[in-house]
């Protein structure tokens, strides 16, 4: 059959070329904590990747679709943190040119927390601060001292400070028992110390002055 003919037939039949997929800009907002961006996660559309964060946490994609078709798209955080939600769902509707496009956001906390540990031990000078075993810090001469603590959130942590040095303290290497939060967090471990009091020498009694025969 001529193509010509095969063209009419088509018109005719009220047939059109398909038409191309109109493009859909969205927007991915990433944080690791609230109002903290985080760069380098990926977002994905199948095995595919669309794209990553920049260093505002942004990432602003177009994709291919006609209106009214549902989009799965999938977000890997990058390494050290983990992914709360980890799809999103998106529904293409026909671009508006005046209005700013979607946005969606996703969180990524860390996979691990950092406790500030400030230590305040009253009368306990130069005392190692341990946690397992190990010296994170030691106090000044008047009893301060500050570490940082690196741990999973829910980890349960015991640091100690350590009166081996000073067996006379009391009491005798106190202990901070804690569970690690969901965030960064300032820890205080305010302990005070009792040393006993010198004991005070007596001055040797004094002898009576000896008397001799006495004129009267």
């Amino acid at each position: 059959m001529d193509k010509r003919l095969v063209c009419v037939l088509a018109v005719l039949a009220g047939c059109a070329p398909p038409a191309h997929p109109k493009l859909h800009r969205i927007r991915v907002n990433v944080v690791s904590d609230p109002g903290l961006p985080l760069p380098d996660a990926a977002l994905r559309a199948g095995a595919r990747t669309l794209a990553h964060s920049d260093e505002s946490g942004t990432i602003e994609v177009e994709l291919p679709g006609t209106p009214g078709e549902l989009v799965k798209l999938t977000l890997s955080c990058p390494e050290g943190y983990r992914a709360q939600e980890t799809e999103l769902s998106v529904l293409l509707r026909e671009p508006q040119p005046a209005e700013p496009p979607p946005e969606f956001s996703f969180a990524c906390p860390p996979l691990s927390r950092t406790l500030v540990v400030a230590v305040r031990a009253d009368h306990g000078a130069h005392l190692p601060l341990r946690f397992l075993g190990e010296e994170l810090a030691r106090t000044d001469g008047s009893g301060t001292a500050h570490a940082l603590v690196h741990a999973k959130p829910g980890d349960a942590l015991t640091l100690t400070l350590d009166t081996s040095a000073e067996p006379q303290l009391m009491p005798q290497h106190p202990e901070l028992k804690l569970s690690v939060p969901d965030h960064d967090d300032l820890v205080v471990f305010d302990q005070a110390f009792k040393r006993p009091k010198p004991k005070l020498k007596r001055a040797p009694a004094k002898l009576p002055e000896p008397t001799g025969p006495q004129r009267f």
